[in-house]
């Protein structure tokens, strides 16, 4: 287990470019009553640390992926360590790493040389990066899933004053959606993560698996990590709640309207589960 989640981030890590060096400057954001991100009043140091996490110009969906990676590293010792007995729970250890992988992909944005026969676009609209790509697959892929034909759509939006990601992939066959997939991620004031991912995947059913839509729910500081896994009705057209400009909330508020599976805390000292 340990050699398989070290296997994943470092692959997450190759692509994650030259930002693995950025140093966290959160400490010069402050939180208004609104919820809201703001900067220090103090001009002079508000114009040497304006970008606050972004230290690079063109590199900025790296380092915020950083930055997130950052904090979730550190609480990999305890996850590694984590052993059970219950069998619905023996891959919990994974669930973390569902959102991340996700959030991971807008790193290859800040490359867009080497993916531009795909209709790769980045571009820049004062504090907005906006990013995305549309193609069709040419032949089929490594996976079952991944057939020739299908229609690949990636959009996503990163406000680096608010500190707020969207980003959203697609997956159309025969004119039809089949699969899709939706995050926010959310760094708070005190450089806490917030971050909902959902995602209704490609149809099991005839595998004999009941399709249903999953969900997931993290709270990140360098104190705790928490993730809550939920599902909900299989429907490539969801709508959701969105968790920007909304402050520090808990994972069981962000999960809730969802049915809950599962949840695990991890602390410096402790990894707690529980199964709904």
């Amino acid at each position: 287990m340990k050699k398989f989640l070290s296997i994943i981030l470092i692959c997450i890590l190759v692509f994650s470019l030259s930002a693995c060096t950025i140093q966290k400057t959160l400490d010069n954001l402050n939180h208004d009553n609104n919820g809201n991100d703001t900067y220090e009043d103090d001009e002079e140091e508000a114009s040497e640390n304006q970008r606050g996490i972004y230290s690079d110009e063109g590199l900025e969906l790296s380092e915020f992926f950083t930055a997130f990676n950052d904090v979730v590293v550190e609480h990999e010792p305890m996850i590694n360590n984590f052993e059970t007995d219950d069998f619905s729970m023996f891959d919990i250890s994974l669930d973390y790493l569902v959102p991340l992988v996700h959030v991971s992909n807008i790193a290859y944005y800040d490359a867009g040389v080497l993916f531009a026969d795909e209709g790769q676009y980045r571009k820049v609209d004062g504090d907005v990066i906006s990013f995305g790509k549309k193609y069709t697959r040419e032949e089929d892929g490594f996976s079952p899933d991944q057939q020739q034909g299908d229609v690949i759509t990636e959009s996503g939006t990163l406000d680096t004053k608010k500190n707020q990601l969207y980003f959203e992939t697609i997956v159309e066959r025969n004119g039809l959606k089949v699969t899709r997939a939706v995050s926010e991620t959310v760094i708070l004031a005190d450089g806490t993560f917030l971050i909902q991912f959902l995602e209704v995947p490609f149809s099991q059913v005839e595998r004999g698996i009941e399709d249903s839509g999953r969900a997931y729910f993290m709270y990140v500081s360098e104190e705790k990590l928490e993730v809550i896994k939920a599902k909900f009705a299989f429907d490539v057209n969801f709508t959701y709640k969105s968790i920007f400009n909304k402050g520090e909330m808990e994972t069981v508020k962000m999960a809730e309207g969802y049915e809950k599976v599962r949840r695990m805390t991890v602390t410096e000292s402790d990894v707690d589960t529980e199964r709904y």
